[in-house]
Order: C-alpha cells, then sequence, then structure tokens
C-alpha cells in the first residue's frame, strides 16, 4: 500500500507508439462539475517548506522506500525524475484541479502533460514491475490502472485524468464515463462558465468553485442558500497568517462591517453570533487565544482533564494563535487566523505542528 501511495506522489509532487491527441487537460472537466479546487501546487510545495533540505531528506527516504528492491530501470528512472521533476512528464507550473463530476460520483484530478512519451515510459515501467496494469489504447487516450489503491488513469498528450473510487468494482463501471471525459470538448469545459472565471481571478494558493447542491442538505439550510447558487472562494497562505474568502459567485456588492468588533463571552453568545450570520446579518467577531479558550469551553475542560491528548493538543494549537478573525454575511464571508510566530508561512507552521503530532 506505501509502494502505491508514493508512486501517486510522485506523479503529483514530481510532479515508439501510436499517435495520440493533443489536448488541453482542463477539457475534461465538465461545466456542470459540483466541486472544484484549483491547486497551486508549487506555491503550496514552496510555502509548506518542502524544497528545504530537511525535506530533501525525508523525500530520499520515502523514495528509498519505493525502490528497495525495485528493478534497476524502474530505480533509474525514479532518481532521474527526483533530480529533474520534468522527465515526469507532467507540466509542475501548471495549477491541478481537483474536482467532482455528476457521471462520476466520486473525486478525479485533472493533471496538464507537457511531455507524453516521458510520462508513458514512467507509467509503463510502474506496469513492467506489477504497480498497474499494462497500459491499453481507447480512442484518444492509454488508460492503466492502480488496483491497489482504487485509482484509475487517462492520459494522453496534454491531459492526465485520474479517478479515486475505493470500490474497485464501481471504479470499472466507471470506464464509460471516463471516456466521455477525456473525449469532451473545450465549449463543454467548465473555463468557459462565468463563475469559473471568477473562481480563477481569486488570489489563493487553493481557490473553489462549489454549489450547495453537493453539500449535505441540513448544511444547506443552515445558510439559506436557494438551490443552483454558486460559491466561489480561495485560501492563501503568507507569513504568519491564513486568509480564506467564501461568497456567492452572483455577488459584486460590498458587505457592511461594523467597525467595532464583537467578542463573545461564551461559547452561546458565539453560536448566537453565527446563527445570526447564516440567516444573512453582517457581522464582525474577533477572538484573541485566551477569548478562544473560554468560548470553546477549553479552559475548563484543561482544569478536569488536563493530560488528556485531544485537549492537550487544542490547548496547544490555539495557544499558537494571536488572533481568529470572522467577517462578512451570507453572501461573502472573510476568515482570518493570525498567528504568533510572523516571520514563517502559516501553513509550514501547521504542518510543523500536525508533524509533532504525528511523531507523538
Amino acid at each position: 500500500m506505501r509502494k502505491f501511495a508514493c508512486i501517486i506522489i510522485a506523479l503529483l509532487l514530481t510532479a515508439c507508439s501510436k499517435e495520440v491527441a493533443k489536448s488541453n487537460y482542463t477539457d475534461v472537466i465538465p461545466r456542470n462539475a459540483t466541486e472544484l479546487l484549483m491547486i497551486d501546487l508549487n506555491a503550496l510545495i514552496s510555502k509548506a517548506g518542502l524544497q528545504s533540505a530537511e525535506r530533501e531528506m525525508a523525500k530520499g527516504q520515502l523514495w528509498e522506500m519505493l525502490l528497495k528492491n525495485g528493478n534497476p530501470t524502474l530505480n533509474r528512472k525514479i532518481n532521474e525524475i527526483l533530480e529533474h521533476p520534468e522527465q515526469s512528464g507532467i507540466d509542475q507550473a501548471a495549477p491541478i484541479y481537483l474536482f467532482e463530476a455528476p457521471t462520476l460520483h466520486t473525486i478525479a484530478l485533472a493533471i496538464k502533460v507537457n511531455d507524453y512519451l516521458k510520462l508513458h515510459e514512467f507509467i509503463q515501467l510502474l506496469s513492467n514491475e506489477g504497480h498497474c496494469s499494462a497500459p491499453t489504447e481507447s480512442e484518444n487516450h492509454r488508460r492503466a490502472t492502480f488496483k491497489g489503491v482504487g485509482l484509475e488513469l487517462a492520459y494522453n498528450d496534454g491531459t492526465l485524468l485520474m479517478v479515486y473510487h475505493a470500490n474497485r468494482n464501481e471504479l470499472q463501471k466507471l470506464s464509460p464515463a471516463i471516456n466521455q471525459l477525456m473525449k469532451q470538448t473545450n465549449e463543454n469545459s467548465i473555463v468557459h462558465t462565468e463563475h469559473y472565471q471568477q473562481a480563477a481571478q481569486i488570489k489563493g494558493d487553493i481557490n473553489l468553485l462549489i454549489t450547495p447542491d453537493s453539500m449535505p442538505i441540513e448544511m444547506r439550510g443552515l445558510f439559506s442558500l436557494p438551490q443552483g447558487t454558486q460559491l466561489v472562494g480561495g485560501v492563501k497562505f503568507d507569513n504568519g497568517k491564513l486568509v480564506a474568502i467564501l461568497k456567492r459567485a452572483d455577488f459584486n456588492g460590498e458587505v457592511y462591517i461594523n467597525a467595532t468588533p464583537f467578542r463573545p463571552k461564551s461559547n452561546a453568545q458565539l453560536q448566537s453570533a453565527l446563527s445570526a450570520m447564516m440567516r444573512g446579518k453582517p457581522f464582525h467577531i474577533e477572538l484573541t487565544p485566551e477569548e478562544l479558550l473560554t468560548v470553546s469551553n477549553l479552559r475548563v475542560l484543561m482544569e478536569y482533564s488536563p493530560n488528556d491528548p485531544g485537549t492537550r493538543q487544542l490547548y496547544e494549537l490555539i495557544q499558537k494563535i494571536d488572533l481568529l478573525t470572522l467577517q462578512g454575511d451570507n453572501k461573502l464571508s472573510v476568515f482570518s487566523l493570525d498567528l504568533a510566530n510572523k516571520q514563517e508561512n502559516s501553513l509550514k507552521q501547521l504542518i510543523n505542528y500536525a508533524q509533532t503530532l504525528v511523531g507523538r
């Protein structure tokens, strides 16, 4: 299982034969996709500190596990990709799109291919080692299956489509839908929708376009959003600060926000303020670490069970926060998290904290 996970990480992070069609990788994302994430992988890798010497050492250990007892040809190829990531055939500068389409009922990734032959060579080597099925030819692409992780790959000169389903039998049933997405024309892609353009313009490391119709009905009811509403947003990781924005795609106005923030003194006051926000009342809430301890009832929990792991971990996390801010209404909301450490990127700080939890 670890080997399969490493292979997928290789395709994403390091991110002869019949002629195949040239394609635009965003063409596979249909206009009616219910969820779409645009991921700037290069920015996330840099901000997470994954280019540092320490991370390179950890990556080397990961690959050593994959390469152990492997075929020398595959070993050389993987080492080549580690040294020169462009040898994977994947365009690492292009955004990665994670989406869910009605015809798939599961998540998929659309990744830009800038060298089809290099990608095909790598997948063939993986097939020779039994990591995936032998690539088969379809109308305008090739297919390979990683049965161990429920992952189907469809690729051509321009596009790598990765479709995941935990149930292998269900994954096989998705084959016709995958074929249709690979044949989809640019005119039927989501990039030609107005709301996609709005989402793409948000300055985030991760941008999103979703429809509440894909949310549980209980959550849709909380936000009182009419059927068919589109939401756009983004998450940005800066030094010492994380900012997230979510707004209705059809809203282009401004939200009146009280300059004086409301500072809840209890969990009941916080819940009341959030409930009013979901009904459309403008809000501006600020909480310091000490106030967070109070409204989360964590101060009381620390007195009665200070050694409980979950309580202790949440307490430590709150201590890393300088200020939590919520502003907006049900048309436009902004969440910001100011961290005590202003020098280091917020994503790297969160990952470092998560690593300490794993190491316990």
